[in-house]
């Protein structure tokens, strides 16, 4: 057996987009500092300060025409080693482009609870207002009958700027690295290590003990302080690295998005 590697990425590869996408959405990989990055797709063109982070815009549930939907296996079942599979999708070609599921996951319902089974997509063909299949990384290993599946997007496949949807709903996946990002290209996405982030109203670490970082609707940083955080739950961002009483400029944290 095995242990898994993680691509190691030049600066050069971070600090660019990419028309063609380069592996999988949502592959991770690292830089040579230790930090975590995954490749994501821009849903809109990203602009405007680097220090905000990017949003995630598959978030809206709405029957099978939605981002994230439960849809019906289009013969209602499937059998042990199927991984190519036909869902009751009925998103056009322009709603459910090919490989609109790349990096997605597939949860698997069945007649019992014992049928349910969880797998990752690896791509999709396009949509016809009807159907379409989803390839799966294993097969399946437990029959499905009477048969459903929530098809969910990769988080990554769809990155926009902040408050471009709904902005109380939205998640945060990722810090970008280069300040503009064409509509429908790649980029290496920023998840986890040393980050610096805009600061919301007031800088985290102000307070005594006050360590925790959190996004705001902007997808600036702030703290428990600011956030709500016992009574709203917001999106957790990291902990601050440098933290002091007074006022200073951009936050220096370590980001913990995974």
């Amino acid at each position: 057996m095995g242990f898994p590697v993680i691509a190691r990425l030049s600066p050069e590869a971070i600090y660019q987009e990419y028309e063609n996408k380069p592996c999988m959405i949502g592959t991770p990989a690292m830089d040579e500092f230790g930090s975590i990055y995954r490749l994501c797709k821009a849903g809109a063109a990203i602009t405007g300060t680097i220090e905000y982070a990017v949003a995630n815009a598959n978030f809206a549930a709405d029957l099978c025409t939605g981002d994230m939907a439960t849809c019906d296996l289009y013969s209602d079942t499937a059998a042990v080693g199927d991984f190519v599979i036909r869902i009751d999708d009925d998103g056009s070609a322009s709603t459910r482009p090919v490989n609109f599921y790349e990096g997605g996951v597939a949860h698997f319902y069945g007649a019992s609870t014992a049928e349910r089974q969880t797998r990752r997509i690896v791509s999709s063909t396009v949509g016809t207002s009807a159907s379409l299949y989803i390839t799966l990384d294993a097969p399946l290993t437990v029959a499905i009958t009477d048969g459903a599946v929530d098809a969910l997007p990769s988080p990554f496949s769809n990155c926009v700027n902040a408050q471009a949807e709904a902005s109380t709903y939205e998640t945060f996946v990722c810090f970008r690295k280069i300040p503009t990002i064409t509509t429908g290209y790649y980029f290496w996405g920023q998840t986890a290590g040393l980050c610096v982030g805009h600061y919301i109203s007031t800088w985290p670490g102000s307070g005594a003990n006050d360590k925790d970082v959190y996004f705001g609707n902007t997808g600036g940083i702030t703290s428990t302080e600011t956030s709500g955080a016992v009574t709203t739950s917001p999106q957790r961002a990291g902990y601050g690295v440098m933290c002091n009483t007074g006022n200073y400029g951009s936050v220096y944290f370590m980001l913990q998005l995974e």
